[in-house]
Protein backbone atom coordinates (compact mmCIF):
# COMPACT_ATOMS: atom_id res chain seq x y z
CA UNK A 1 0.00 0.00 0.00
CA UNK A 2 1.33 3.46 -1.06
CA UNK A 3 0.87 6.34 1.95
CA UNK A 4 2.30 9.87 1.09
CA UNK A 5 4.70 10.84 3.90
CA UNK A 6 4.49 14.20 5.76
CA UNK A 7 1.31 16.52 5.94
CA UNK A 8 -0.35 14.17 3.03
CA UNK A 9 -0.73 11.90 5.82
CA UNK A 10 -3.92 12.46 8.07
CA UNK A 11 -4.57 11.91 11.42
CA UNK A 12 -4.71 8.43 12.43
CA UNK A 13 -8.22 7.14 14.12
CA UNK A 14 -8.38 5.66 17.44
CA UNK A 15 -7.10 2.17 17.80
CA UNK A 16 -10.54 -0.01 16.99
CA UNK A 17 -12.03 -2.36 20.32
CA UNK A 18 -11.18 -5.75 19.63
CA UNK A 19 -15.32 -6.70 19.76
CA UNK A 20 -15.88 -4.31 16.85
CA UNK A 21 -15.84 -4.88 13.64
CA UNK A 22 -13.27 -3.96 11.52
CA UNK A 23 -13.15 0.02 10.04
CA UNK A 24 -14.35 0.26 5.69
CA UNK A 25 -10.79 1.01 4.11
CA UNK A 26 -11.34 4.39 1.71
CA UNK A 27 -9.20 4.79 -1.54
CA UNK A 28 -9.15 8.70 -2.16
CA UNK A 29 -7.81 8.83 -5.85
CA UNK A 30 -7.16 13.22 -6.38
CA UNK A 31 -4.21 14.81 -8.07
CA UNK A 32 -4.94 18.06 -5.97
CA UNK A 33 -3.32 17.23 -2.46
CA UNK A 34 -5.94 19.44 -0.24
CA UNK A 35 -8.94 18.07 -1.75
CA UNK A 36 -7.17 14.60 -1.11
CA UNK A 37 -6.61 16.04 3.02
CA UNK A 38 -9.93 17.49 3.12
CA UNK A 39 -12.04 14.20 1.80
CA UNK A 40 -10.24 12.47 4.11
CA UNK A 41 -11.29 14.72 7.28
CA UNK A 42 -14.97 14.47 6.37
CA UNK A 43 -14.52 10.92 6.62
CA UNK A 44 -12.24 10.33 9.28
CA UNK A 45 -13.75 12.80 11.76
CA UNK A 46 -17.59 10.82 11.73
CA UNK A 47 -18.21 8.63 13.99
CA UNK A 48 -21.00 5.94 13.17
CA UNK A 49 -23.17 4.53 15.78
CA UNK A 50 -21.26 1.99 17.22
CA UNK A 51 -18.80 4.37 18.25
CA UNK A 52 -16.03 3.81 15.29
CA UNK A 53 -15.08 5.90 12.63
CA UNK A 54 -17.16 5.38 9.27
CA UNK A 55 -13.53 4.87 7.59
CA UNK A 56 -9.95 4.67 7.33
CA UNK A 57 -8.59 6.19 4.29
CA UNK A 58 -5.62 5.52 2.19
CA UNK A 59 -4.76 8.46 -0.65
CA UNK A 60 -3.27 8.03 -4.13
CA UNK A 61 -2.52 11.04 -6.62
CA UNK A 62 -2.74 9.04 -10.07
CA UNK A 63 -3.88 5.80 -11.68
CA UNK A 64 -0.69 4.35 -11.10
CA UNK A 65 -0.84 4.56 -7.45
CA UNK A 66 -4.21 3.77 -7.35
CA UNK A 67 -4.07 0.26 -8.55
CA UNK A 68 -0.86 -0.59 -6.94
CA UNK A 69 -3.11 0.38 -3.58
CA UNK A 70 -6.02 -1.68 -5.01
CA UNK A 71 -3.10 -4.30 -5.68
CA UNK A 72 -1.65 -4.53 -2.08
CA UNK A 73 -4.46 -3.53 0.11
CA UNK A 74 -7.80 -4.39 0.41
CA UNK A 75 -9.93 -1.47 -0.58
CA UNK A 76 -13.97 -1.65 0.18
CA UNK A 77 -14.38 1.77 -1.22
CA UNK A 78 -12.67 3.93 -3.74
CA UNK A 79 -13.40 7.81 -4.39
CA UNK A 80 -11.77 8.89 -7.41
CA UNK A 81 -12.10 12.26 -9.23
CA UNK A 82 -12.52 12.45 -12.63
CA UNK A 83 -10.01 14.08 -13.87
CA UNK A 84 -6.35 12.40 -13.03
CA UNK A 85 -2.98 13.81 -13.67
CA UNK A 86 -2.09 10.20 -15.97
CA UNK A 87 -5.49 9.29 -17.10
CA UNK A 88 -9.36 9.61 -16.44
CA UNK A 89 -10.93 8.50 -13.65
CA UNK A 90 -14.07 6.96 -15.50
CA UNK A 91 -10.77 4.72 -16.93
CA UNK A 92 -9.53 4.02 -13.58
CA UNK A 93 -12.70 2.97 -12.01
CA UNK A 94 -13.73 0.85 -15.59
CA UNK A 95 -10.27 -1.34 -14.38
CA UNK A 96 -11.03 -1.80 -10.81
CA UNK A 97 -14.17 -3.06 -11.60
CA UNK A 98 -12.51 -5.51 -14.46
CA UNK A 99 -10.34 -6.75 -11.12
CA UNK A 100 -12.77 -7.27 -9.19
CA UNK A 101 -10.25 -5.75 -6.41
CA UNK A 102 -12.50 -3.04 -5.01
CA UNK A 103 -16.55 -3.95 -5.01
CA UNK A 104 -17.68 -0.25 -4.75
CA UNK A 105 -16.25 3.33 -6.42
CA UNK A 106 -17.72 6.76 -6.35
CA UNK A 107 -16.86 8.78 -8.71
CA UNK A 108 -16.18 12.80 -7.87
CA UNK A 109 -16.78 15.35 -10.24
CA UNK A 110 -16.80 19.50 -10.67
CA UNK A 111 -20.14 19.59 -12.06
CA UNK A 112 -21.74 16.21 -12.76
CA UNK A 113 -24.20 16.32 -15.94
CA UNK A 114 -26.07 13.10 -16.63
CA UNK A 115 -24.36 12.25 -19.35
CA UNK A 116 -21.78 11.74 -16.82
CA UNK A 117 -23.28 9.79 -14.22
CA UNK A 118 -24.88 7.38 -17.20
CA UNK A 119 -21.34 6.54 -17.90
CA UNK A 120 -20.33 6.27 -14.84
CA UNK A 121 -22.75 3.27 -14.26
CA UNK A 122 -21.54 2.04 -17.06
CA UNK A 123 -18.06 1.88 -15.52
CA UNK A 124 -19.06 0.03 -12.65
CA UNK A 125 -19.26 3.21 -10.56
CA UNK A 126 -22.07 2.80 -7.94
CA UNK A 127 -23.01 6.86 -7.35
CA UNK A 128 -20.92 10.21 -8.76
CA UNK A 129 -20.68 13.16 -6.26
CA UNK A 130 -19.89 16.83 -6.80
CA UNK A 131 -16.65 17.53 -4.91
CA UNK A 132 -18.25 20.53 -3.41
CA UNK A 133 -21.19 18.36 -1.95
CA UNK A 134 -21.77 19.09 1.89
CA UNK A 135 -20.22 16.65 4.15
CA UNK A 136 -23.49 14.84 4.78
CA UNK A 137 -24.28 14.41 1.09
CA UNK A 138 -20.50 12.78 0.56
CA UNK A 139 -21.19 10.63 3.95
CA UNK A 140 -24.78 9.61 2.94
CA UNK A 141 -23.22 8.37 -0.48
CA UNK A 142 -20.57 6.68 1.07
CA UNK A 143 -22.59 4.73 3.64
CA UNK A 144 -24.59 3.83 0.56
CA UNK A 145 -21.76 2.24 -1.02
CA UNK A 146 -20.08 0.59 1.99
CA UNK A 147 -23.53 -1.51 2.66
CA UNK A 148 -23.40 -2.41 -1.22
CA UNK A 149 -19.61 -2.70 -0.59
CA UNK A 150 -20.55 -5.50 2.53
CA UNK A 151 -22.93 -7.06 0.30
CA UNK A 152 -20.56 -7.87 -2.01
CA UNK A 153 -17.75 -8.61 0.29
CA UNK A 154 -20.20 -11.20 1.63
CA UNK A 155 -21.66 -12.53 -1.56
CA UNK A 156 -17.99 -13.33 -2.79
CA UNK A 157 -16.83 -14.68 0.57
CA UNK A 158 -19.93 -17.09 0.43
CA UNK A 159 -19.51 -18.34 -3.18
CA UNK A 160 -16.10 -18.81 -2.46
CA UNK A 161 -17.24 -20.80 0.63
CA UNK A 162 -19.57 -22.79 -1.46
CA UNK A 163 -16.72 -23.20 -3.81
CA UNK A 164 -14.42 -25.39 -1.33
CA UNK A 165 -17.68 -27.01 -0.18
CA UNK A 166 -17.93 -28.07 -4.06
CA UNK A 167 -14.54 -28.87 -4.59
CA UNK A 168 -14.47 -31.32 -0.83
CA UNK A 169 -18.09 -33.22 -2.14
CA UNK A 170 -16.56 -33.36 -5.78
CA UNK A 171 -13.30 -35.47 -4.02
CA UNK A 172 -15.95 -36.92 -1.67
CA UNK A 173 -17.69 -38.22 -4.95
CA UNK A 174 -14.79 -38.99 -6.78
CA UNK A 175 -14.18 -41.50 -3.13
CA UNK A 176 -17.82 -42.61 -3.45
CA UNK A 177 -17.61 -43.63 -6.78
CA UNK A 178 -14.58 -45.35 -6.64
CA UNK A 179 -15.73 -47.37 -3.39
CA UNK A 180 -19.34 -48.16 -5.19
CA UNK A 181 -17.29 -49.58 -8.23
CA UNK A 182 -15.69 -51.67 -6.14
CA UNK A 183 -18.75 -53.06 -4.01
CA UNK A 184 -20.21 -53.52 -7.34
CA UNK A 185 -17.27 -55.48 -8.16
CA UNK A 186 -17.43 -57.82 -5.04
CA UNK A 187 -21.30 -58.11 -5.32
CA UNK A 188 -20.47 -59.31 -8.84
CA UNK A 189 -18.12 -61.75 -7.67
CA UNK A 190 -20.21 -62.85 -5.01
CA UNK A 191 -23.22 -63.18 -7.17
CA UNK A 192 -21.45 -65.59 -9.08
CA UNK A 193 -19.64 -67.15 -6.47
CA UNK A 194 -23.32 -67.68 -4.92
CA UNK A 195 -24.90 -68.76 -8.40
CA UNK A 196 -22.24 -71.28 -8.92
CA UNK A 197 -23.30 -72.53 -5.49
CA UNK A 198 -26.32 -72.47 -6.00
CA UNK A 199 -26.26 -74.32 -9.37
CA UNK A 200 -24.13 -77.14 -7.90
CA UNK A 201 -26.84 -77.29 -4.97
CA UNK A 202 -29.42 -77.78 -7.47
CA UNK A 203 -27.52 -80.42 -9.95
CA UNK A 204 -26.49 -82.39 -6.48
CA UNK A 205 -30.10 -82.57 -5.78
CA UNK A 206 -31.08 -83.45 -9.25
CA UNK A 207 -28.91 -86.14 -9.70
CA UNK A 208 -29.18 -87.10 -5.98
CA UNK A 209 -32.81 -88.02 -6.12
CA UNK A 210 -32.04 -90.06 -9.72
CA UNK A 211 -28.99 -92.41 -8.37
CA UNK A 212 -30.57 -92.53 -4.68
CA UNK A 213 -33.25 -95.21 -5.86
CA UNK A 214 -30.88 -97.08 -8.09
CA UNK A 215 -29.42 -100.18 -6.17
CA UNK A 216 -28.55 -101.98 -9.13
CA UNK A 217 -24.75 -101.64 -10.08
CA UNK A 218 -25.99 -101.94 -14.27
CA UNK A 219 -28.61 -99.70 -13.51
CA UNK A 220 -26.99 -97.27 -11.38
CA UNK A 221 -24.37 -96.74 -14.19
CA UNK A 222 -26.68 -96.45 -16.89
CA UNK A 223 -29.18 -93.67 -14.86
CA UNK A 224 -25.02 -91.98 -14.42
CA UNK A 225 -23.88 -92.00 -17.78
CA UNK A 226 -27.14 -90.68 -19.28
CA UNK A 227 -27.37 -87.83 -16.72
CA UNK A 228 -23.81 -86.90 -17.63
CA UNK A 229 -24.70 -86.81 -21.01
CA UNK A 230 -27.73 -84.58 -20.67
CA UNK A 231 -25.59 -82.02 -18.70
CA UNK A 232 -22.05 -82.04 -20.93
CA UNK A 233 -23.90 -82.53 -24.59
CA UNK A 234 -23.37 -85.96 -27.03
CA UNK A 235 -19.48 -87.22 -26.19
CA UNK A 236 -17.97 -90.73 -25.55
CA UNK A 237 -18.33 -92.08 -21.86
CA UNK A 238 -16.29 -94.74 -20.68
CA UNK A 239 -16.60 -96.22 -16.11
CA UNK A 240 -14.25 -98.10 -15.39
CA UNK A 241 -14.54 -100.24 -12.00
CA UNK A 242 -12.22 -101.62 -9.61
CA UNK A 243 -11.73 -105.71 -10.08
CA UNK A 244 -10.77 -108.32 -7.32
CA UNK A 245 -7.40 -108.90 -9.06
CA UNK A 246 -6.67 -104.97 -8.40
CA UNK A 247 -7.16 -104.02 -11.64
CA UNK A 248 -9.91 -101.95 -13.83
CA UNK A 249 -12.31 -103.09 -16.18
CA UNK A 250 -15.00 -101.68 -17.90
CA UNK A 251 -18.06 -101.09 -16.44
CA UNK A 252 -19.99 -99.20 -18.91
CA UNK A 253 -19.76 -97.54 -22.14
CA UNK A 254 -21.51 -94.61 -24.46
CA UNK A 255 -20.17 -94.30 -27.98
CA UNK A 256 -20.67 -91.44 -29.73
CA UNK A 257 -18.54 -91.15 -32.49
CA UNK A 258 -15.90 -94.01 -32.75
CA UNK A 259 -15.71 -96.57 -35.34
CA UNK A 260 -17.71 -99.19 -33.96
CA UNK A 261 -14.64 -102.15 -34.48
CA UNK A 262 -12.27 -99.85 -32.99
CA UNK A 263 -14.41 -98.90 -29.89
CA UNK A 264 -13.79 -101.80 -28.04
CA UNK A 265 -10.04 -101.76 -28.29
CA UNK A 266 -9.77 -98.28 -27.15
CA UNK A 267 -11.92 -98.54 -23.99
CA UNK A 268 -9.96 -101.61 -23.11
CA UNK A 269 -6.80 -99.71 -23.51
CA UNK A 270 -8.31 -96.80 -21.67
CA UNK A 271 -9.10 -99.37 -18.75
CA UNK A 272 -5.30 -99.63 -18.28
CA UNK A 273 -4.03 -96.21 -18.66
CA UNK A 274 -6.54 -94.06 -17.50
CA UNK A 275 -8.12 -96.28 -14.44
CA UNK A 276 -4.81 -96.37 -12.49
CA UNK A 277 -3.22 -93.24 -12.97
CA UNK A 278 -6.50 -91.44 -12.20
CA UNK A 279 -7.27 -93.62 -9.09
CA UNK A 280 -5.55 -92.00 -6.53
CA UNK A 281 -6.63 -88.52 -8.00
CA UNK A 282 -8.89 -86.76 -5.85
CA UNK A 283 -9.86 -83.77 -8.58
CA UNK A 284 -10.74 -83.97 -12.10
CA UNK A 285 -8.13 -84.17 -14.76
CA UNK A 286 -9.00 -81.73 -17.90
CA UNK A 287 -7.24 -82.52 -21.20
CA UNK A 288 -8.72 -80.10 -23.45
CA UNK A 289 -5.22 -80.14 -25.47
CA UNK A 290 -2.50 -83.15 -27.27
CA UNK A 291 0.00 -81.27 -24.67
CA UNK A 292 -2.07 -82.24 -21.76
CA UNK A 293 -3.32 -85.35 -23.13
CA UNK A 294 0.63 -86.24 -23.61
CA UNK A 295 1.80 -85.01 -19.84
CA UNK A 296 -0.95 -87.01 -18.21
CA UNK A 297 -0.74 -90.24 -20.57
CA UNK A 298 2.44 -90.25 -21.83
CA UNK A 299 3.49 -92.05 -24.99
CA UNK A 300 -0.03 -93.48 -24.86
CA UNK A 301 -1.73 -90.03 -25.29
CA UNK A 302 -1.89 -91.05 -29.55
CA UNK A 303 -5.21 -92.89 -28.83
CA UNK A 304 -6.64 -89.99 -27.95
CA UNK A 305 -4.84 -87.72 -30.40
CA UNK A 306 -7.92 -85.84 -31.95
CA UNK A 307 -10.09 -85.21 -28.46
CA UNK A 308 -10.35 -82.98 -25.87
CA UNK A 309 -11.08 -85.22 -22.10
CA UNK A 310 -12.30 -85.09 -18.77
CA UNK A 311 -11.35 -87.48 -16.56
CA UNK A 312 -12.36 -88.11 -12.72
CA UNK A 313 -12.26 -90.72 -9.80
CA UNK A 314 -15.41 -91.49 -7.87
CA UNK A 315 -13.85 -92.17 -4.23
CA UNK A 316 -15.76 -93.27 -1.05
CA UNK A 317 -13.95 -93.75 2.59
CA UNK A 318 -10.53 -93.14 0.98
CA UNK A 319 -11.30 -96.34 -1.60
CA UNK A 320 -12.18 -95.65 -5.55
CA UNK A 321 -14.42 -97.02 -6.57
CA UNK A 322 -14.92 -96.00 -9.93
CA UNK A 323 -12.84 -93.85 -12.83
CA UNK A 324 -15.08 -91.79 -15.58
CA UNK A 325 -13.26 -90.77 -18.92
CA UNK A 326 -15.15 -88.52 -20.87
CA UNK A 327 -13.77 -87.63 -24.99
CA UNK A 328 -14.71 -86.03 -28.04
CA UNK A 329 -13.44 -84.30 -31.07
CA UNK A 330 -11.49 -81.17 -29.86
CA UNK A 331 -13.34 -78.49 -31.94
CA UNK A 332 -16.35 -79.32 -29.83
CA UNK A 333 -14.85 -78.63 -26.34
CA UNK A 334 -16.88 -79.54 -23.12
CA UNK A 335 -18.54 -76.12 -22.01
CA UNK A 336 -16.63 -73.77 -18.73
CA UNK A 337 -19.61 -75.38 -16.38
CA UNK A 338 -18.80 -79.43 -17.15
CA UNK A 339 -15.82 -79.17 -14.30
CA UNK A 340 -18.05 -77.90 -11.20
CA UNK A 341 -20.51 -80.47 -12.66
CA UNK A 342 -18.35 -83.53 -12.93
CA UNK A 343 -17.30 -82.50 -9.20
CA UNK A 344 -20.58 -83.13 -7.54
CA UNK A 345 -21.42 -86.19 -10.04
CA UNK A 346 -18.06 -87.63 -8.88
CA UNK A 347 -18.86 -87.08 -4.87
CA UNK A 348 -22.13 -88.26 -5.09
CA UNK A 349 -21.65 -91.65 -7.61
CA UNK A 350 -19.13 -92.13 -5.33
CA UNK A 351 -21.06 -92.19 -2.08
CA UNK A 352 -24.07 -94.06 -4.32
CA UNK A 353 -21.26 -96.83 -5.65
CA UNK A 354 -20.27 -97.48 -1.79
CA UNK A 355 -24.20 -97.24 -0.95
CA UNK A 356 -24.81 -100.09 -3.48
CA UNK A 357 -21.72 -102.61 -2.75
CA UNK A 358 -22.97 -102.01 1.06
CA UNK A 359 -26.17 -103.36 0.56
CA UNK A 360 -25.18 -106.08 -1.72
CA UNK A 361 -22.45 -107.75 0.63
CA UNK A 362 -24.03 -106.63 3.81
CA UNK A 363 -24.32 -110.64 4.77
CA UNK A 364 -20.20 -111.00 4.56
CA UNK A 365 -17.36 -109.44 6.14
CA UNK A 366 -16.14 -106.17 4.59
CA UNK A 367 -13.06 -108.10 3.74
CA UNK A 368 -14.71 -110.24 1.23
CA UNK A 369 -16.73 -107.96 -0.26
CA UNK A 370 -14.05 -108.01 -3.54
CA UNK A 371 -14.82 -105.62 -6.78
CA UNK A 372 -17.50 -104.96 -9.53
CA UNK A 373 -15.65 -107.01 -12.17
CA UNK A 374 -16.67 -110.87 -10.71
CA UNK A 375 -16.70 -113.23 -13.82
CA UNK A 376 -20.60 -113.01 -14.08
CA UNK A 377 -20.65 -109.45 -14.45
CA UNK A 378 -21.59 -108.41 -17.64
CA UNK A 379 -20.65 -104.90 -19.53
CA UNK A 380 -23.29 -102.46 -19.50
CA UNK A 381 -23.30 -101.01 -23.15
CA UNK A 382 -25.44 -97.42 -23.92
CA UNK A 383 -23.93 -97.02 -27.46
CA UNK A 384 -26.74 -95.85 -29.39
Amino acid sequence: MARRKGTDQPPAPPAVKPDLPAIPRVLIVSGNRLERLRLASKLSDVVDHTGSHIAVCVMADSCKEALKAVDNDQIDLALIKTELPDGSGLALTREIARRGRCPASILLSENPTLDQAVEAMRCGAVDIVSCRAAATDLITSVRTAFERSRQARTREARIDRLTRVCRRLNQARHEVTKQVSSLCGDLVEAYQELSGQVLELSIASEFNSLIRQELDVESLLRTALEFILAKTGPTNAAVFLPATSNDFSLGAYVNYDCPKDAADVLLDHLAGIVAPRMENERELKIMPTYAELEAFLGADAHWLAESSAISFACHHEDECLAVVILFRDRRNPFPETAAPTLSVIADLFGKQLGRVIHIHHRHLPKDQWGGFGEADDDDIDLAA
